[in-house]
């Protein structure tokens, strides 16, 4: 029986797919560069205080274009930066702070702590880094365990209890507890936590 065009398709030999592969494969090692060593990270920090002013990509009639061609296609890389700090945090159960205009991260390196985040809503996500005092109650990611790839100590642990909350609810379900009813006592759970840590704070994060 003769196949169908469908069944004979090769994606891989699509040029689309064959340009998105590329693409997404240059920018992983693009992105696993910046984070190989701490140079582009100091380059970058130390930019925006040489420059004396908080960096927000897409303004660039008011930053970007006033610094030199090379400089300009370095600052192109802010958002890879970013994406490699929420990948890192979130391998380690490390989330961003909510804020009116989005979301962002606290960083410290040396001596110093950063913002760098990125705006939510209409048009094309924005990307912003600022720099500010370091805050012994905040939490904040050291850049140089991000280069390392240092696991943090409560990873295995979050891990393991994670598990067992699954196996679990699994296993009221299997004993005739309702999913609706399963899905209303954990919501309610996390709202009293939700709320909880709207008045109080969150916990501090173990290493």
């Amino acid at each position: 029986m003769e196949k169908n065009n469908l069944e004979n398709y090769d994606i891989k030999n699509d040029p689309f797919y064959t340009r998105t592969a590329e693409r997404k494969k240059s920018k992983e090692e693009k992105k696993a560069e910046l984070f190989s060593s701490t140079d582009y990270f100091e380059w970058f920090t130390e930019e925006i205080v040489k420059q004396g002013t908080n960096y927000r990509s897409g303004l660039s009639s008011y930053y970007v274009d006033r610094l030199n061609p090379n400089t300009r296609e370095m600052f192109e890389n802010t958002s890879l930066l970013y994406q490699g700090i929420d990948e890192y945090a979130k391998r380690n159960y490390l989330y961003p702070t909510e804020c009116d205009f989005g979301i962002f991260y606290r960083l410290k390196y040396k001596d110093a702590g950063y913002i760098i985040g990125f705006t939510k809503g209409g048009g094309p996500d924005t990307f912003f880094c600022y720099r500010n005092e370091l805050e012994e109650r905040l939490d904040y990611i050291d850049f140089v365990d991000i280069v390392n790839n240092y696991k943090y100590s409560s990873v295995d642990m979050i891990n393991r209890e994670l598990e067992h909350l699954s196996s679990l609810v699994s296993s009221l379900y299997d004993a005739g507890v309702p999913y609706e009813a399963l899905n209303a006592t954990l919501t309610k759970s996390m709202n009293e936590i939700r709320r909880h840590e709207e008045y109080y704070g969150k916990k501090k994060v173990l290493k």
